[in-house]
C-alpha cells in the first residue's frame, strides 16, 4: 500500500469481502480515486468512509509531516508574494505533491 491511498483488494483483505462488493460500493458512493498500474483504482484513505477507513489504515493519521507541509507553505507563499508562475517554484511544490502521495 502507498502511503495515503488504498486498492480494491487491499481494502476486500481488511474487510473479508470480495472485491467486487468493495467495486460496487465505491462506484455507488463515488469514493474518489485515481487510476494505477493497470488500470487499478487507487482510493484516497483520507476520503474513505470513516468505518472502512478505521478498519483499513488505523494507524493513517490523515495528517502530513510537518516537514512536509512547512515546505509546502514555504513554496505556495513565496509564489503568492511574488505572483509569479515560474517554472522551479511549480516544479519544487510538484515534488512536494508527489511526496505526499507515496
Amino acid at each position: 500500500m502507498k502511503y495515503g491511498t488504498v486498492t480494491h483488494s487491499q481494502i476486500a483483505e481488511k474487510l473479508g469481502m470480495h472485491r467486487s462488493s468493495i467495486h460496487r460500493r465505491a462506484k455507488k458512493e463515488q469514493w474518489p480515486c485515481k487510476t494505477g498500474k493497470n488500470r487499478t483504482k487507487c482510493f484516497y484513505v483520507s476520503s474513505l468512509p470513516p468505518g472502512i477507513r478505521e478498519r483499513v489504515a488505523p494507524d493513517f493519521s490523515g495528517t502530513l509531516n510537518n516537514e512536509v507541509c512547512s515546505a509546502f507553505e514555504t513554496e505556495v507563499t513565496r509564489m503568492i508574494k511574488t505572483r509569479e508562475k515560474d517554472n522551479e517554484t511549480l516544479k519544487r511544490i510538484r515534488l512536494l505533491l508527489d511526496r505526499v502521495e507515496q
